[in-house]
């Protein structure tokens, strides 16, 4: 685990609001986080040929949060698989974002252009 972000939905679960805590035994430990970007250190071997590589990712959402640990167990599915960069704790903060923006990218047809003015404040 090289990082993790703090999402709102953290923030709630932290203050005992919503689906989350709610769903929290009394007594009972829960760690949060749900972004996570780090190194695979280990794998099923299957992936023994991703050991190494850098990932990010949002596991567990919404009812297993805990990417706030040293080392998490994700499943495959869970993360993307990036190319050689050099590692960077704000990679961390792409996760959620990140993964939304590409989700919508793939469903975008092909044929339509793409206007971002998000920068512009329109």
């Amino acid at each position: 685990m090289i990082s993790a972000s703090i999402n709102p939905i953290d923030v709630k679960t932290r203050a005992g609001l919503g689906f989350v805590a709610a769903s929290k035994r009394p007594n009972e430990f829960l760690s949060l986080g749900y972004d996570v970007y780090g190194e695979i250190v280990d794998a099923s071997e299957e992936a023994k040929s991703l050991i190494g590589k850098c990932a990010f990712g949002m596991t567990g959402f919404p009812n297993s949060p805990g990417t706030y640990a040293d080392v998490l167990d994700v499943p495959l599915d869970d993360v993307f698989i990036l190319p050689e960069v050099k590692q960077d704790v704000a990679l961390g903060g792409l996760s959620l974002a990140g993964l939304t923006a590409m989700q919508a990218l793939q469903r975008l047809p092909t044929h339509l252009p793409l206007y971002v003015s998000a920068p512009t404040g329109v």
